[in-house]
């Protein structure tokens, strides 16, 4: 499975929590715990000892594609005079200070060269390893003279609006589309409504600005999205089913809250951090971000890709690199559990629906 390296225009409304979900990258998941047309789930695709079984993990792709819904050919070069319409979509979770909240939201945008191009500067990682965040990023361009006529080199930014270092790539001016409104539904439920939104710069929210009961996300089954589209910008009916995760908890080391409310787990900086969790999905990978921070502002970040397979010892010499500062607040373990599903329909040439389950907790160091 190769790693995500597609970035989206979002809604600015959106950016605090989606950079926190960090919905944009990760592997290019399909669902361990399948979901049959019923809604219900199939085999979880694991063998007797919790590895995955390639023969009963599913590969992402359509057994029976409908020739009405062509889905995007992840091979198409791009075609400046008729580049498509590309869309995001997502419904997702994320516990942050022992709350739950939900989100469903997206954008339709006409598509653009560095979609096709893989010109983000983002790397893979390889399965069940770490690697400081800093080196996932390289440079693309230099100068606007790198990049085709429509593009500029620009960087990244962080939160605090300060450009990324080695983060510059080639990237396209481009503004949402409406394209009409569409529907997500989950067995046995009423479908959600997404419109265009231009309180949050024209992406698609459910009602409420894309707020979610995250209670009531189908996890471990899947949404039925269907939309219309509309042929006066280019896009036909649309449609496809968005598999989500399987909620999950951290079983060891064992949780606690602390004064403020935050789950956080004890870290000894010199043993390996062994981390296990519940409800394994042995065909899919987790990414487990993990930071540590002073009061003087340093910081250093460590992404480890594994398998989900319920358990990863993380070395304690990377534990010893991440710097933990003794105020656990600063100190952050972000868990992700992400499945990729296509959406299909004419006149779409890039697409990406993603379905993440998020936990955010605290690391206390210990010693």
């Amino acid at each position: 499975m190769r790693a995500r390296s597609s970035k989206h225009l979002l809604p600015t409304g959106w950016i605090l929590l989606l950079t926190m979900m960090a919905w944009g990258c990760g592997s290019e998941n399909t669902a361990a715990t399948d979901a049959g047309s019923d809604g219900h789930n199939l085999d979880d695709g694991s063998n007797s000892d919790g590895s995955a079984d390639d023969d009963l993990c599913p590969d992402g792709t359509d057994p029976d594609p409908d020739p009405d819904f062509p889905c995007p050919d992840p091979e198409q070069s791009f075609n400046e005079s008729d580049p498509g319409i590309s869309c995001y979509f997502t419904i997702s979770a994320i516990e942050l200070m022992g709350q739950k909240m939900g989100v469903g939201a997206g954008a339709f945008q006409p598509a653009v060269r560095e979609e096709f191009e893989g010109q983000t500067g983002l790397l893979e990682i390889p399965v069940d390893s770490c690697v400081i965040v800093n080196s996932l990023q390289i440079s693309t361009c230099a100068a606007d003279s790198d990049c085709a006529p429509e593009q500029q080199c620009r960087p990244e930014y962080d939160d605090d609006g300060n450009p990324i270092a080695n983060s510059n790539h080639c990237a396209t001016d481009r503004s949402q589309l409406d394209v009409g409104p569409f529907t997500a539904t989950a067995d046995g439920a009423n479908p959600l409504t997404f419109t265009y939104n231009a309180n949050q710069d024209g992406g698609y929210t459910s009602p409420g600005d894309g707020v979610l009961d995250a209670n009531a996300i189908a996890y471990g089954s899947q949404y039925l999205i269907e939309g219309a589209g509309d042929s006066n910008q280019g896009l036909g009916a649309f449609r496809g089913i968005m598999r989500v995760p399987l909620q999950f908890d951290i079983l060891t080391p064992v949780p606690v809250a602390n004064a403020f409310g935050m789950r956080e787990i004890e870290v000894d900086p010199k043993r390996d951090l062994e981390l296990t969790w519940s409800d394994p999905s042995p065909c899919d990978q987790m990414d487990i971000e993990m930071t540590g921070a002073d009061m003087q502002g340093g910081a250093n970040s460590y992404t480890c890709r594994v398998q989900d397979d319920g358990a990863f010892t993380v070395p304690a010499e990377i534990i010893q690199k991440l710097k933990l500062g003794s105020y656990s607040l600063l100190n952050t373990a972000i868990f992700k559990r992400r499945i990729y599903s296509p959406l299909c329909g004419q006149g779409l040439s890039r697409s990406e629906m993603m379905s993440e389950v998020t936990i955010i907790m605290n690391l206390k160091k210990v010693e």
